[in-house]
Formats: C-alpha cells, sequence, structure tokens
C-alpha cells in the first residue's frame, strides 16, 4: 500500500511512465530509488486489491487480539 512519502513523490505515476517507455523493474528502481515491490505494486494486476486485503485481514487480527486481551 501506498504511504505518505510515495504519494508526495508522485511515484505510482512515474513508475507506469517508465515502464511504459519500456524500462525493466531494475531500470525503473534505479532511477527512482524504490523497491522493486513496490513497482510490482504499482505495475501488477490485482497487487493493490491484494494489499488493501493483507492490511484489512492484519487490522481485524488486531481487533480480536485485543478484544481477547480485555
Amino acid at each position: 500500500m501506498q504511504n505518505n512519502a510515495s504519494i508526495k513523490r508522485n511515484l505510482g505515476e512515474k513508475i507506469k511512465a517508465l515502464a511504459e517507455q519500456g524500462l525493466s523493474y531494475r531500470k525503473i528502481q534505479k532511477k527512482l530509488g524504490c523497491s522493486k515491490g513496490s513497482i510490482a505494486y504499482h505495475l501488477g494486476k490485482g497487487q493493490k486489491k491484494k494489499a488493501l486485503a493483507r492490511q484489512a485481514a492484519y487490522k481485524a487480527t488486531l481487533q480480536m487480539e485485543s478484544v481477547k486481551a480485555a
């Protein structure tokens, strides 16, 4: 999931533009100073949906743990 720093840097749009120019993940990584995971997140099909699902599951787990502890 995008964090505030990548949103401010407009990282997703930059990654998409470089990929459209034919740059590889490694070249995009070197040019922008981001991880391959960030690149895959922005370019991969369904990656954003998967990240949101993981985050929701994690939050649900935390809520269940806090209820059990109470």
